[in-house]
């Protein structure tokens, strides 16, 4: 069937022939699929118009926002190749040999400035310093010419009184010189036997300690304060009153402990103290505090005092050197029944602050040191370190921070020397191995002790006055079941 019914062909649904197309129902329309090819010629099509709805041309799209960063990045990658091209090249350009010699560094070694030369030829004398050394030369010989005729009798005259006197002169002179010699040779002699008793003890270091990385948070050296915390939590402490003498100190409560091992030093000091002044009145308010005690000061003091004064005046808990068991407060009291009054170490109790390194005792917190410390000026906190560690830190006015830092520059080839309560000491620091034991060289002949620092290694302190004889290596010992062997026929 032909479609050539016009009506029948317009009564088909409409169909749109993409965006922007005419309705059928505008005049404008023009029938393409008309049979009339008069009016297709007459009207030709109508090309839709360019508008902001109407998409363009593939150029003419706007750009993404990726494709813009990359552009950017792209335009920024390239500037700054071409900026680094530049400097280099410039660089090269102003670059001299001999430019690097002029640093701080080189500088420093030596007071020539760089754009001098270091060595100069030396000027020329003068022409009339010559003339004038001439002549001076010759009024010279002149005189001593004069001179020597108008000495010559004398001379004879007075051999025979030179001659004596010089003779007298000499003995005195050569007696003088034997003597500087000899204080000169004894001096050497006794710097020579310094030099080999270190010489000695540093090669005697032949044996060899296995410490565990644990242990160095252990030991009478550990520095414990607001950035290394204690590790200890009273492990070795007892109560003081088991021991104390009852005429020398008071204590606060029964409860007062402290570390086992420092009970002797504390009785010992407060003993000398009550033999020179026969006080009694000094007494221990606190030794070993565990981690909830300090808990507890710690928040009534920021409670009351605020954080700031808090952070100050009290060390945070888990960071007091009381939970070690080696620092304890004294206080000063009429009644052992009362809670006492702030010991300040003055008058007759300056004695105690004073020598308190003889009994291995450093007071803590001393006053100019709180940039150090973190605290301020406690007068009556102790802490036990040892005797020789005491009385160096003491008699040098330092911290024990200050001490331990100190270690930590001397090896056991380069040990410090300490001398202290009329012996002599070497203190060296070894660092640790934290993934594994550490060798730790130790004497052979000689006492020593061994401390962790609390953070990073070992201290070892030997006492050079001591001698450990060797093993005999020819006896024959028997096996027996305890740790040592008894000979009947001795």
């Amino acid at each position: 069937m032909a479609f050539n019914d016009h009506n029948n062909h317009t009564n088909y649904p409409h169909r749109e022939r993409g965006r922007g197309m005419p309705d059928r129902k505008n005049d404008n329309y023009v029938d393409i699929y008309s049979h009339s090819s008069y009016e297709r010629k007459m009207q030709p099509k109508k090309r839709p118009t360019k508008s902001g709805s109407a998409p363009g041309n593939a150029s003419e799209k706007p750009m993404s926002p990726l494709a813009q960063f990359r552009v950017t990045m792209t335009m920024l990658f390239v500037s700054a190749a071409v900026f680094s091209v530049m400097y280099l090249v410039s660089y090269g350009f102003h670059q001299k040999p001999g430019d690097f010699v002029n640093t701080p560094t080189a500088n420093a070694v030596s007071d020539i400035p760089v754009s001098e030369p270091v060595s100069q030829e030396p000027p020329a004398e003068p022409k009339m310093k010559e003339m004038s050394d001439t002549e001076a030369s010759e009024e010279r010989t002149e005189q001593s010419s004069e001179v020597s005729e108008e000495s010559k009798a004398s001379e004879e005259e007075s051999s025979k009184e030179n001659s004596e006197e010089s003779s007298e002169e000499n003995s005195e002179e050569s007696s003088e010189e034997s003597q500087d010699e000899s204080s000169t040779e004894k001096n050497d002699n006794e710097e020579s036997s310094r030099e080999s008793r270190s010489s000695q003890t540093s090669n005697t270091y032949s044996g060899s300690l296995t410490m565990d990385p644990s242990e160095v948070y252990q030991g009478s050296l550990v520095l414990i304060n607001k950035n290394f915390s204690c590790r200890s939590n009273g492990e070795n402490v007892a109560p003081i009153i088991d021991t104390r003498p009852m005429e020398l100190y008071g204590l606060t409560d029964a409860g007062v402990s402290v570390d086992a091992g420092i009970i002797d030093n504390i009785n010992s000091m407060f003993g000398d103290f009550y033999d020179v002044y026969g006080d009694t009145l000094v007494m221990i308010a606190c030794g070993y505090r565990s981690f909830s005690t300090q808990l507890g000061l710690y928040n009534t003091e920021l409670i009351m005092e605020g954080k700031d004064v808090a952070d100050y005046s009290v060390a945070p808990p888990g960071y007091s050197e009381h939970q070690s068991g080696l620092a304890f407060d004294l206080n000063l009291s009429l009644d052992e029944s009362d809670g006492g009054i702030v010991y300040d170490g003055n008058d007759i109790y300056s004695w105690i602050n004073e020598n308190c390194s003889r009994y291995g005792f450093i007071v803590r917190y001393p006053a100019g040191k709180e940039d150090i410390t973190g605290f301020e000026n406690e007068p009556w906190h102790f802490r036990y370190v040892g005797e020789p560690a005491a009385i160096y830190i003491e008699s040098n006015g330092i911290t024990l921070e200050e001490y331990i830092e100190l270690l930590h520059s001397h090896g056991e080839d380069d040990p410090l020397n300490i001398y202290a309560g009329g012996r002599n000491y070497s203190v060296y620091y070894t660092p640790a191995e934290f993934f594994g034991a550490t060798q730790v060289p130790v004497p052979t002949d000689h006492s020593y002790t061994v401390s962790g620092d609390n953070y990073s290694g070992f201290i070892v302190t030997v006492d050079l006055d001591s001698y450990i004889p060797a093993e005999d290596t020819d006896t024959d010992y028997t096996e027996q079941d305890t740790d040592y062997y008894y000979d009947e026929t001795d």
